[in-house]
């Protein structure tokens, strides 16, 4: 039985970036086994993501800006970034290039299969493949099913952020290369949350995608519609050509995940809770986790000491699900005056989960205040008062 130091079970995202993060590290002599049932050959998705800082991928962006559009049917802001950049990462370009940097490596091996059966020990874990059994010191998986994100409906929030995006060449010149927009309202709402982004890469070149937060998905033919009328009766594009689509679906709640769950195994990616509930994004949440899963191994020996979620952000990404869950269509009025009220720098900071407690009044004070005070006496929000208020004792305590 071939044993490995790391097992990884899971290709996407998460674990591509943990086996980036680890060959680049003082662990970089571990042996590394990484599983995906599929070949990981498609474009099939892109991350967008804000940073002030170099990140360890920074050098496949596509496209990065200093500033972005905001468009709702009360607003139109172009808004200057600062120190921040907005960054934009094709699927391919991260599969191809971290699978090639790991295939140099002599100590990680990469197979295409289906992970049948895991069995944790005290001593080591088995990950059975088709034909196969492999054993790990460690096991860090990402794999997971919907079923896995079942929740208890008087305790949590659950829905889908689905996505349709379309690559498109235009006859005429039309986009400006310089300004992506980062949100845009001006479709139908549906008594949902609905909006498009629009990321140019040239004046002809430019990725459209229409997103949703909806607890349904809807057939094929509804994404296609309301993108064909965005483009002719809200933007005027004219001819274009369709050279590339991506199409999916992402789950989203504030329900907790647990990290460890097991002797030897941890949970990453979108099962180890690494989607921004409010927000959908997940990129740069999992590049600091992987970084800290690094700095675990090195000053614990184990994967397990990594950072917990901050409670009162949950209790945030609570009351901002709970709004979209019952009057999505108010997002866009929300997002209008998030952007209008407040420095780029505060939003971030609060998207990122690193804004002082006394930042955060003065974000959630230059909102709506009747929605999000209802937002906060509703049932499932109360359920997330007691842990804040045991973490902000435990602070106090150590102060």
């Amino acid at each position: 039985m071939q044993h490995f130091d790391m097992i990884i079970t899971g290709a996407g995202l998460a674990g591509l970036s943990l086996a980036t993060h680890l060959v680049t590290s003082p662990l970089q002599n571990l042996s590394i086994l990484l599983i995906d049932r599929s070949a990981k050959d498609k474009n099939d998705r892109t991350w967008g993501f804000w940073s002030n800082k170099f990140g360890i991928f920074d050098h496949l962006a596509v496209k990065s800006w200093d500033q972005f559009r905001f468009t709702s049917q009360s607003a139109d802001k172009v808004i200057q970034l600062k120190d921040y950049r907005y960054k934009v990462i094709a699927g391919i370009d991260l599969y191809r290039n971290v699978q090639n940097m790991l295939a140099k490596q002599g100590n990680v091996k990469q197979i295409t299969g289906t992970v049948r059966n895991i069995e944790d020990g005290a001593d080591r874990v088995l990950v059975q493949t088709n034909d196969t059994v492999y054993s790990g010191t460690w096991l860090f998986n990402s794999m997971h099913k919907r079923s896995d994100f079942h929740i208890q409906p008087d305790c949590h929030h659950c829905l889908n952020l689905h996505f349709l995006g379309w690559e498109i060449e235009t006859k005429e010149p039309f986009f400006d290369p310089n300004t992506p927009t980062f949100m845009d309202f001006r479709t139908p709402q549906g008594n949902e949350t609905r909006f498009f982004y629009i990321l140019p890469y040239s004046r002809h070149h430019a990725l459209i995608e229409y997103t949703l937060f909806t607890r349904n998905r809807y057939q094929k033919g509804h994404y296609t519609r309301a993108m064909l009328s965005y483009l002719d009766r809200v933007m005027k594009i004219g001819e274009f050509n369709i050279h590339r689509n991506e199409i999916g679906s992402i789950p989203i709640t504030d329900r907790g995940f647990p990290r460890r769950v097991g002797h030897r195994v941890i949970n990453i990616g979108a099962l180890g809770g690494m989607i921004k509930p409010s927000t959908g994004y997940a990129f740069t949440r999992i590049q600091q986790d992987s970084a800290a899963i690094v700095q675990s191994m090195l000053s614990q020996g184990d994967p397990f000491k990594v950072p917990g979620y901050s409670q009162r952000y949950r209790l945030y990404d609570r009351m901002i699900l709970n709004i979209i869950c019952n009057h999505g269509e108010r997002i866009q009025t929300i997002f209008s005056d998030l952007f209008s009220r407040n420095p780029i720098e505060r939003i971030f900071r609060f998207l990122d989960e690193q804004g002082s407690l006394q930042e955060n009044i003065q974000l959630i004070y230059s909102l709506p205040h009747p929605i999000f005070l209802r937002s906060l006496f509703t049932r499932r929000v109360i359920r997330g008062f007691r842990p804040i208020l045991t973490e902000h004792f435990s602070s106090y305590k150590k102060s």
